[in-house]
């Protein structure tokens, strides 16, 4: 039910403020991966939440075990265990976002088969249209981005464990080898390549592409904005190093707090979001991780007290849940914002159209009227001429008057020529 609900909301707001949800929560839920002694209510609450930050609904740990014939082993250790890594091999700590990757190659064939059939069939010219839009290249820079930490800490877990002894070991080794080059080769090349692309990025064609990458930056501020995208992602490359090959306590909180510290730097000096609300968004994510980061260190053997730290966990439990709440809430308040303004514009549109009908129905009335009015008048014309044909006495009379004026006024010269003689 509480997936549904995160589902449902996903699917209302805007993808925007889901993913900066999405990316905050994967930080707070991997603080337990520290070398930090959790109490167990603070376990439940945090497996509960990274099925929901890494995308895993399914454990696919069993299927994968049966179906490549794997040995099984056991979690890197019992906190990664814990937060559903429960084995070294690659595919198995995946979980569900292994059905993502999975879907490409369909959809890669289902695009060539339609762009084949485009000059045959209209419908398929639309349709691969359509699916080169998400397919190349949005839908997987958008993937890669937002799975890069848990992607991250699976590789470097499932690195030790390459062997390629059965087929089954060998499909394991030679993912995580494809995996480890494609995540450290690609997301750098395209962030470089789009700083020096420049206006180009205004581009519909270009914004379709890697729209996901630079969507939220202000772009007027030149190639320094792309600072933030790549410290996305150093940062969390970092942390995955951090948490799987740092084995001091004391250096993994320095190099966490010190993440935090340069993101916030980077967020109000070189200013790259082009929207106030997202800047103050990020903020608030990064104070939020800072006071969580607090709080796990109660978790260390510096405190000895049992009951200090079980009431400690329900602070960082609380700190989650806030943060989790706050930003639904604004999912929410955008999501029926949005509701609100397309029930307006609906409102808009069928006044419009209506007043259109009534102005149409005006224009018909009136050429109607015209229309009548220039019919009574050509009647009334053919009345008249009918009537001036059928009496010919009146026309007679008119002409035999009009003669004698006509002699009259030829006859008064010679009359008045008379009367001086005389």
């Amino acid at each position: 039910m509480f997936s549904n609900f995160v589902l449902n909301m996903a699917l209302s707001a805007s993808l925007n403020q889901l993913w900066t949800l999405v990316n905050a929560q994967q930080l707070f839920v991997l603080m337990p991966l520290l070398k930090v002694v959790l109490p167990g209510n603070v376990y439940v609450f945090f497996s509960a939440i990274f099925q929901i930050a890494a995308f895993d609904y399914y454990d696919t740990n069993d299927m994968l075990h049966e179906l490549l014939d794997v040995p099984e082993t056991d979690p890197y250790n019992e906190s990664f265990g814990e937060l559903g890594f429960e084995s070294r091999y690659l595919l198995n700590n995946l979980g569900t976002m292994l059905f993502f990757f999975l879907a490409i190659p369909p959809q890669y064939l289902l695009f060539k088969c339609l762009n084949w059939c485009r000059h045959r069939w209209s419908c398929a010219k639309k349709m691969a249209k359509k699916l080169r839009r998400t397919l190349f290249y949005s839908w997987f820079v958008t993937t890669m981005f937002e799975s890069y930490s848990v992607i991250s800490i699976c590789c470097l877990i499932a690195l030790p464990q390459l062997s390629f002894d059965t087929w089954g070991l060998t499909v394991q080794s030679t993912v995580c080898l494809l995996f480890v080059v494609t995540y450290i080769t690609v997301p750098y090349t395209l962030l470089y390549r789009l700083s020096k692309r420049g206006g180009e990025l205004k581009n519909k064609s270009v914004a379709a592409k890697y729209g996901g990458v630079f969507e939220e930056l202000s772009l007027e501020r030149g190639a320094w904005v792309f600072m933030q995208p790549a410290f996305f992602l150093i940062r969390r490359l970092i942390l995955a190093v951090t948490v799987v090959a740092v084995p001091y306590l004391i250096v993994q909180i320095y190099l966490v707090t010190t993440q935090s510290l340069i993101s916030l730097l980077i967020v109000e000096y070189v200013r790259p979001f082009s929207s106030p609300s997202q800047r103050r968004m990020e903020l608030f994510n990064e104070v939020l991780l800072i006071l969580l980061l607090y709080t796990m260190m109660c978790f260390t053997p510096w405190i000895s007290d049992v009951e200090t730290k079980y009431q400690t966990g329900y602070l960082s439990c609380l700190l989650v849940a806030f943060h989790f709440v706050f930003n639904i809430s604004i999912m929410l308040v955008a999501s029926l914002r949005t509701l609100v303004t397309q029930c307006k514009v609906k409102v808009a549109k069928k006044t419009e159209i209506k007043t259109r009908k009534l102005r149409r129905r005006l224009r018909e009335a009136n050429m109607e009227q015209r229309m009548e009015r220039l019919k009574l008048q050509k009647e009334l014309a053919e009345f008249l001429d009918s009537s001036s044909e059928s009496d010919p006495s009146s026309d007679s009379g008119a002409d035999s008057n009009s003669a004698s004026d006509s002699d009259q006024e030829y006859s008064s010269p010679d009359s008045a020529e008379s009367e001086s003689q005389h």
